[in-house]
């Protein structure tokens, strides 16, 4: 697994041991081992992975989403899970004290769906749920969650030439490249370089610590027919 940054968003076993005295829930070992060793952040660039949080459900029994047919929990259960991630199309992926697995909680369907725990890593269980929801594997990175974000629009044609280009010139630690995106990644900057190859966008993430980089990434982008795109 490829770490876009130095500088992790760990969380302390102290935490953790905190939160389940509190909430009388025993955490999944892989899940609080990856979250004592990577912390939060996004795996994939499709699962997010964050802190326990018991309030994120709180409220969704009332609306009947799902079907508890043959469900791992009950409808008045949901409020008593822990939101530990969360696909990047809002489906929840919650613990239950009384369930031995991860549950995913989908947003475009009625069935919920157990993942056992297994002695392969979290981040197994984590592929597995990916493949489920997007039916293909997701690319073996974590960024972590304390990253800055920049939007470049791209004002000249053709792109392609441009990124491979823009590849030449920067020595990449980590590539992630189909027919819709070229994702370059440097450990210097702390983030990576995005481009959408569909749209004419693109996005950069770096740490505090890659401001430096970054400032070479920008001015190479905007030599190149880049432009800063602020929201209006």
């Amino acid at each position: 697994m490829y770490i876009t940054s130095k500088h992790l968003q760990l969380i302390s076993q102290e935490e953790l041991k905190a939160f389940e005295d509190e909430n009388k829930l025993k955490l999944p070992k892989h899940y609080a081992d990856f979250l004592t060793n990577y912390g939060t952040g996004t795996y994939g660039g499709a699962i997010y992975i964050y802190q326990p949080n018991v309030k994120e459900l709180k409220g969704y029994a009332k609306y009947k989403f799902w079907n508890h047919k043959e469900a791992p929990i009950t409808n008045e259960q949901i409020e008593e899970c822990a939101v530990i991630g969360a696909s990047i199309d809002s489906d929840f992926i919650a613990v239950h004290p009384n369930v031995s697995g991860y549950i995913l909680l989908p947003r475009n369907s009625d069935n919920i769906k157990l993942f056992h725990y297994n002695d392969d890593g979290f981040t197994n269980t984590i592929e597995e749920i990916g493949l489920f929801l997007f039916r293909e594997k997701l690319d073996d990175f974590f960024e972590t969650s304390n990253i800055n974000t920049v939007c470049f629009r791209f004002t000249k044609t053709p792109l392609k030439p441009v990124v491979n280009s823009f590849k030449s010139n920067f020595k990449h630690d980590y590539l992630v490249q189909n027919k819709y995106v070229c994702q370059v990644f440097f450990i210097d900057m702390g983030g990576s370089v995005r481009f959408n190859l569909s749209n004419s966008y693109t996005i950069v993430s770096y740490a505090d610590y890659g401001v430096q980089y970054f400032e070479v990434v920008k001015k190479h982008l905007i030599e190149n027919g880049f432009e800063l795109h602020i929201d209006s």
